[in-house]
């Protein structure tokens, strides 16, 4: 894959969600999820969380599962306020598919302004090139609170 093939971005189905949950988990040390999450004791939980999130078209995908972003909404207007995790597949990455899939959320309708933590540098630097910025910049470590904001 490069830069001129990138994938098409759509809805995750709640039948994606046992692929979305290895993609998912295949970057669990990078995006700071908690060991349990990803265990055989929680599959259940973790599959359930994701079908739901599914249900409620909170999940962007691809067909090769390239990507993955799961976005949070917010409580009273159920609009999407901002992405909890976005992974991209290890053999994609510095291919352009995180940033494409950051500038599709961007472009939805009724997205005005998103916020995220970056967990790693590479994300911290990918968000920055998407127009992200850093919400406390005399702060460093990870996570990096940083917000987007249409003009």
């Amino acid at each position: 894959m490069d830069l001129m093939t990138l994938p098409a971005f759509r809805l995750g189905r709640r039948g994606d969600a046992e692929a979305l949950a290895e993609l998912l988990c295949s970057a669990a040390g990078e995006i700071g999820l908690e060991e349990p999450v990803c265990s055989a004791q929680k599959r259940d939980d973790l599959l359930n969380w994701i079908r739901e999130k599914c249900y409620y078209s909170s999940v962007w995908t691809t067909d090769g599962y390239e990507a993955l972003a799961i976005l949070n909404r917010c409580a009273r207007s159920k609009c999407i306020c901002g992405i909890q995790h976005l992974v991209v597949r290890p053999e994609c990455r510095r291919r352009g598919v995180g940033t494409a899939m950051v500038r599709h959320l961007q472009e939805l309708t009724g997205v005005t302004s998103l916020i995220v933590e970056a967990q790693n540098q590479p994300a911290e630097e990918m968000l920055l090139r998407t127009g992200f910025a850093h919400d406390n910049p005399t702060m460093r470590g990870c996570p990096i609170r940083m917000t987007w904001t249409r003009f």
